[in-house]
This record gives C-alpha cells, sequence and structure tokens, in this order.
C-alpha cells in the first residue's frame, strides 16, 4: 500500500506542475524547458523544476523497483532499471541549464536520454507478456515528443 501512496503522489506531483506550466507558459518544447520560462518570468525560480524532478524521482524510485520484484521469479534482475531511470532523472533536475552551457547541456540530454533508454527497456522486458502494447507505447511517446517538438530541437 505504501507503494501505491508513493506512486500516486509522484504522478500526482508530476501531473500537477505541468498543467501549473501549460496554464502559465502554454505548451512547452520540452519539460526542461519550463526552468527558462520560470527563470525568464520569475528570476532565480528555476529551482522549481529542479525539486519537481527530484522529488518525483525520489518518490518513484522505491515503488517502482518494488513492482519489478512482483513481476516474476526472474524480474529481482530487473530493479536496477528503474533506479537507473530515476537516478539520471536526478542529473538531469541537477543540470537544468542545458542551453547556457555546453559542459551541463551534454549531461543534462545525455541523462534524459538514457533515462528513457532504461524505462523503455523496464517496460519491454517487465511487460513482454503484453508485447503488443510496446510498438503502441513507443509510437504515443514518438507522438508525444513530436508535439512538443522535442525531436526538432
Amino acid at each position: 500500500m505504501t507503494e501505491l501512496i508513493l506512486a500516486s503522489v509522484a504522478i500526482g506531483i508530476f501531473i500537477i506542475y505541468n498543467i501549473v506550466m501549460f496554464c502559465l507558459f502554454g505548451m512547452p518544447a520540452s519539460l526542461s524547458n519550463t526552468y527558462y520560462y520560470l527563470n525568464n518570468r520569475w528570476p532565480g525560480s528555476g529551482w522549481a523544476f529542479t525539486l519537481m524532478m527530484m522529488v518525483v524521482s525520489g518518490l518513484l524510485v522505491y515503488p517502482w523497483i518494488h513492482v519489478s520484484y512482483q513481476i516474476s521469479d526472474w524480474s529481482h534482475y530487473l530493479g536496477f532499471l528503474p533506479f537507473m531511470a530515476c537516478s539520471m532523472l536526478i542529473f538531469v533536475s541537477i543540470a537544468p541549464n542545458f542551453r547556457t552551457e555546453k559542459g551541463i547541456e551534454a549531461v543534462h540530454m545525455w541523462c534524459a536520454k538514457l533515462s528513457a533508454v532504461f524505462a523503455l527497456v523496464w517496460v519491454a522486458v517487465a511487460c513482454w507478456k503484453i508485447a503488443y502494447i510496446i510498438p503502441l507505447w513507443i509510437g504515443l511517446c514518438w507522438l508525444i515528443a513530436w508535439l512538443t517538438k522535442t525531436m526538432k530541437s
């Protein structure tokens, strides 16, 4: 039950943050750009992006690993995937000013990509019984990326 509460709080924070950003600034080019939107409107307030990413990742890692252990007899090997996905998101949040500094841009972009890879690999391995969902999930991720211009940047 604790895992469900933690995951629900994490997802709730993520959704509320995105709704607030959408209401304030419209559809952002990417979630990471909300750091700049906040700093442009209220200088020094980009920390809200960092805090949101850290809290969501921190709250989500335990329930996600716990779910990984419940899938099957061999699923305890999957625990590193959620850990790495959430860890990479924390690195993304530590390096939010990816547009202004080249070294930070590499950390931010690579960690964001690695987080997505670890998460999608977990979905592919953990959900192998419902494998037809994976192409739909990848298509949905691609559609969201295309609509938010993530693929164009």
